[in-house]
């Protein structure tokens, strides 16, 4: 009795992932992108303090932040940090479709909205992203 409901609904869910899933990714892309801002205004603010960027986010707490803020996006779990002495990069990773690939989103301050054959812009000044296979 339930098979032709199965041989249905299997499908159909599958249809469905497919096609939603590149505008919630935009959606949880958006969300992520404007939770970090208050990491990247604390590390702009400890870089005019003491003219040099922070080796970690945690160099941050408690004068520049409380707590690291998370994305709250669920299959986000955190952001990575990167210090590249005269510049650095904030990074999160989103599944892209059923754990195959994987969308690795960046922030750079350098970065000037120019994106490559390899990077897709996000419509956020100094952000990109890549599909990572």
């Amino acid at each position: 009795r339930l098979t032709p409901l199965f041989l249905f609904a299997i499908p159909l869910t599958l249809i469905i992932s497919i096609f939603l899933s590149y505008p919630l990714r935009n959606i949880s892309r958006s969300i992520a992108i404007k939770r970090a801002n208050k990491i990247i205004e604390a590390i702009e603010a400890y870089r005019n303090e003491r003219n040099e960027y922070p080796n970690n986010l945690n160099n941050l707490q408690p004068k520049y932040l409380k707590v690291i803020p998370s994305s709250l996006v669920i299959g986000i779990p955190n952001y990575q940090y990167q210090n590249f002495d005269s510049t650095y990069s904030l990074t999160f990773v989103q599944e892209v479709l059923f754990d195959l690939n994987y969308e690795v989103v960046t922030y750079n301050p350098f970065y000037e909205d120019q994106a490559d054959s390899e990077t897709l812009e996000t419509g956020f000044k100094h952000w990109s992203y890549y599909i990572f296979d």
